[in-house]
């Protein structure tokens, strides 16, 4: 556990775009065996629609959305929770660490992610991920060096 109070995530810029940035992401991951919550979201196809119907997704349904459409990330508030979990509002790491929330995305400007994990092997698997990318500034969120005070992209 002493991960948790140092370890929490990961930051990086994507240098261009990937029609499939999110899958790219999340490659690894048991994507299917959690729910999605997406909010202050947009995340749009070729044809400037919402690629995200609904705010809560299933798995499934969310892995193939995000392996087989091409959309671009604006910007994203995505958190995934446990099957069946009443996804709640999380301001900050203090309130996604004593949530049940495994995953939360955070995307603004199109190209500056940061992800939060409850899971340094997850963790270790997203850094794997984004450096096949073409991304550049990746850093560990550590306590010492998060600045972030609030979960939101608005």
């Amino acid at each position: 556990m002493q991960w948790r109070k140092t370890m929490r995530g990961i930051s990086f810029k994507v240098d261009d775009r990937d029609e499939h940035i999110l899958w790219t992401i999340l490659r690894g991951i048991e994507i299917e065996n959690l729910w999605w919550h997406i909010s202050e979201d947009e995340v749009y196809n070729d044809i400037n629609e919402s690629i995200f119907k609904n705010s809560y997704i299933k798995g499934e349904g969310f892995l193939e959305i995000i392996q087989e459409k091409s959309y671009t990330v604006i910007s994203a508030n995505i958190k995934a929770y446990p099957p069946n979990s009443v996804p709640n509002h999380i301001e900050n790491y203090d309130e996604f660490i004593k949530s049940k929330c495994k995953i939360v995305i955070l995307c603004s400007d199109v190209f500056y992610y940061e992800i939060y994990v409850d899971d340094s092997s997850v963790i270790e698997t997203l850094k794997s991920n984004v450096i096949k990318g073409n991304i550049s500034d990746l850093e560990y969120i550590t306590e010492e060096n998060d600045a972030r005070t609030s979960f939101s992209v608005i």
